[in-house]
């Protein structure tokens, strides 16, 4: 150890003594090597809930412990997730830090020796002068910058701007060490992160064409599927794609005052009544009757259900659920949908909740049912014992949707391994979403993940990988033999959605007591209940005579799965009983992407005059936006809010229609081509920085 650092402020011995996961010891490795070779960044993508933080805080360890640096800046999100870095820091780390606060008369940041680094917040950085703060402690000692969850920061956003102004400009790029960590590394708007390295990726488009992407190159990955190889760091996730009938009256353009009744999610309908289904299926409260919505009722009502069946039957007595929401008037109304529900009442917590965060930590210890959230009990939020989580937010960006799915994915090393009859739990966890298209689409990414982690682990169990002994893990549920009375007389309904569960309930009891065939269809479980009960599996020796059991081959049985496995994936790929992504008509695609493209632009340029000119985009239709219960709510970027955004498309679209006075769906292609030169002239007039004069929007 350096003489420079206190004893005070660094001494791994009195950390938790937690034992390092192989890879936490392999990324420390990577850390410490690259940075000794003279590099001065690193990104590491490590899945939510694999223990990225412990890694993290033992690689600035060992670079204070052997002189690399003397002293650590951590950049963090949020308010909430900078305190628990400084908790975690000394707890897993023995690295002593403290939150960045200037001194009002030096204005500088003092640090002493109990103390041998500070805590902020991207906020913080991008804020007056605390840029040039952070840069002076750079230049004072040797420093590791730790930017937790990166993918926070754009380089042409007020927050990578803020961090490159710190720790990358005026010689800063070798002044600083600097390791990014995310669990995902990308951007929704698919601008670059500072301190990252990029390489180009081809991507397949819908007309076979190939577009080039950019996309993070990290230095090190720790990915779901490996975290799930690994044992007991993640759960298992399954995911419950729900869908119904919906029906509203129209907003959208020519369609503007159609009522839409009984549509569901397999319905064909024009990219922008996509958003308004979805925001009806979301929406707590039937806009038509004021009462609650039957399907959020229903939903609710089936992740309760889940929830008491983890409760009760898999050991678990106080695990938890979570509802995510899209505004506050939703998060009472589902709270206390929960709590009649139930008969205990749901917590719920958003910003406008002056003890949220302690209500937050109080459930995470507590044997509370339900927390109900909007975005506060997002990333970075652990609460090991939530098991089932559901979906109902407004913000389907991939992003979004891979961190809430990581609030139920931390593994718990205090539960059984097995019930009480010895058979394996496993660990899994339920999330319930509606079957969106988008969403839909993520999940299917996700399985994949999993299919894949059942495949190489099917492959480690079998002969040579397991010494060809009795198969000790949660797959061992094939010698099911109480499944034989319940299969027999019933038809499985194939495809990947599910049919209604009190339509074939024997087949969904066998599919949520055996972790392998929750992503299973429903035809396939009826034939592994059909082979297993062809194949007369093995019985239990008596206890007078050990020898009198019959035995019993799981290899045979795993290969049947595995080949069921196997159909099911070609039967997707070849659309067989699948939810289909309906596209967007496919005349006027190339419109539709460039008005999409156009939009965000567009209202930067809006939103910055009014904003100069002191007003709120006050010269809108706000009546209609009111209606359509759309915020105009403004981010640090001058960016609006999805719902405005996706109105703003709307009215575009609804100008081009009046331009020519046809359909846009059923334009012919002269029509089409003198739309996108018209889409071009306002696109020149955004660049030039000037509003440009179009219908609807900024009349």
């Amino acid at each position: 150890m350096k003489a420079s650092i206190s004893t005070k402020s660094f001494d791994p011995k009195k950390a938790k003594a937690i034992t390092p996961r192989t890879w936490q010891s392999r990324f420390v490795e990577g850390v410490l090597a690259s940075f000794l070779a003279g590099q001065h960044d690193f990104l590491c993508e490590a899945v939510p809930a694999g223990g990225k933080t412990f890694g993290t805080l033992l690689a600035a360890s060992m670079m204070i412990e052997q002189g690399i640096v003397d002293q650590v800046i951590v950049v963090a999100p949020t308010d909430y997730l900078r305190d628990q870095w400084i908790r975690k820091s000394w707890e897993m780390g023995g690295v002593s830090l403290k939150s960045f606060e200037i001194d009002p008369r030096t204005g500088r940041q003092v640090i002493n020796d109990d103390y041998c680094g500070v805590v902020t917040t991207y906020a913080q950085v991008s804020s007056g002068s605390n840029a040039d703060v952070l840069f002076g402690m750079g230049r004072t000692k040797p420093t590791l910058v730790i930017f937790d969850e990166v993918h926070h920061c754009g380089e042409e956003k007020s927050w990578g701007s803020g961090v490159q102004s710190a720790f990358w400009a005026r010689g800063g790029e070798n002044l600083f060490y600097r390791l990014s960590i995310s669990g995902t590394p990308f951007r929704s708007d698919n601008e670059r992160i500072p301190f990252v390295n990029y390489e180009k990726k081809y991507i397949t488009r819908d007309d076979g064409t190939l577009e080039v992407q950019w996309a993070s190159k990290p230095d090190f990955q720790y990915r779901y599927v490996d975290a799930l190889m690994d044992d007991e760091v993640v759960r298992e996730v399954t995911f419950r794609m729900e869908t119904g009938k919906f029906s509203w009256k129209s907003n959208v353009g020519e369609s503007s005052g159609k009522e839409f009744i009984d549509v569901d999610f397999e319905d064909e309908l024009d990219e922008m009544l996509w958003n308004e289904r979805y925001r009806t299926a979301v929406r707590p409260i039937n806009e038509v009757t004021g009462k609650a919505s039957n399907f959020v009722t229903e939903i609710l009502t089936k992740a309760n259900n889940e929830l008491s069946l983890y409760r009760d039957h898999r050991l678990h007595p106080h695990a938890g659920g979570l509802v995510l929401v899209e505004d506050k008037e939703a998060a009472e109304f589902v709270g206390e949908l929960l709590t009649n529900l139930t008969g205990e009442k749901a917590v719920i917590v958003h910003n406008g909740i002056a003890d949220a965060r302690t209500m937050i930590e109080n459930f995470s210890e507590d044997s509370s049912r339900w927390i109900v959230s909007i975005r506060m009990v997002s990333e970075g939020v652990d609460i090991p014992r939530l098991r089932v989580a559901v979906y109902l937010s407004s913000f389907k960006t991939q992003l979004f949707f891979l961190q809430f799915v990581g609030r139920v994915t931390r593994w718990m090393r205090s539960l059984p391994l097995v019930d009480i009859d010895g058979a394996p739990l496993g660990q899994s966890a339920t999330v319930f979403i509606p079957a969106d298209p988008e969403l839909v689409k993520y999940a299917r990414e996700l399985q994949e993940e999993i299919n894949a982690y059942i495949r190489m682990k099917m492959a480690r169990l079998g002969p040579g990988g397991n010494g060809g002994s009795k198969i000790d893990s949660e797959y061992a549920w094939i010698n099911a033999t109480e499944a034989e009375d319940q299969a027999e007389g019933h038809h499985a309904a194939g495809g990947y959605a599910e049919a209604q569960p009190d339509e074939f309930p024997e087949i969904d009891e066998f599919k949520n007591r055996f972790q392998i065939l929750r992503n299973a269809t429903r035809a396939s479980v009826k034939g592994i209940m059909q082979y297993v009960r062809n194949q007369q599996p093995g019985t239990a020796a008596s206890a007078n005579d050990p020898t009198s059991g019959q035995p019993f081959n799981e290899r045979e049985h795993l290969n049947a799965v595995q080949a069921m496995v196997e159909r099911d994936k070609q039967n997707q790929k070849d659309g067989w009983g699948s939810i289909q992504s309906k596209a967007p008509a496919k005349k006027n695609q190339d419109l539709r992407r460039a008005v999409s493209k156009m939009v965000p632009h567009l209202a930067a340029t809006i939103v910055k005059g009014e904003i100069m000119r002191g007003n709120l985009i006050n010269s809108w239709q706000k009546k209609t936006l009111l209606q359509l219960g759309i915020r105009l709510e403004i981010g640090e970027d001058y960016r609006l809010s999805p719902e405005l955004t996706s109105h703003m498309v709307k009215m575009i679209h609804s100008a081009l229609n009046k331009y020519q006075g046809v359909d846009t769906k059923n334009a012919n292609n002269d029509q089409i081509a003198e739309r996108m030169r018209l889409m071009a002239d306002w696109e020149d007039e955004i660049a030039s920085g000037k509003v440009p004069s179009i219908p609807n929007v900024t009349d």
